[in-house]
């Protein structure tokens, strides 16, 4: 299993790989697979205001924003 993670993306929240960084992702996870690898790509529940996804996101609840944030604060955590 090949995990892609942080920042394969363009700009946050586009949940696209970055064609600079990424020209072919169709045929990179076609290859891994060819080795008996799996890829999985996180996707963070975060995204930006020029994000293509922003709008829809934002207004279906699919991420946290920062007034749902203040509206709901987050419980505060202590480690020992």
């Amino acid at each position: 299993m090949l995990v892609i993670d942080w920042f394969h993306w363009k700009i946050m929240g586009d949940w696209s790989f970055d064609p600079e960084f990424w020209p072919d992702p169709k045929a990179m996870v076609a290859e891994c697979k060819s080795y008996g690898i799996e890829i999985m790509a996180s996707v963070w529940p975060f995204t930006c205001e020029t994000a293509r996804s922003y709008n829809t996101s934002v207004s279906k609840r699919f991420v946290a924003t920062f007034l749902l944030i203040a509206k709901f604060p987050l419980p505060r955590v202590s480690f020992i």
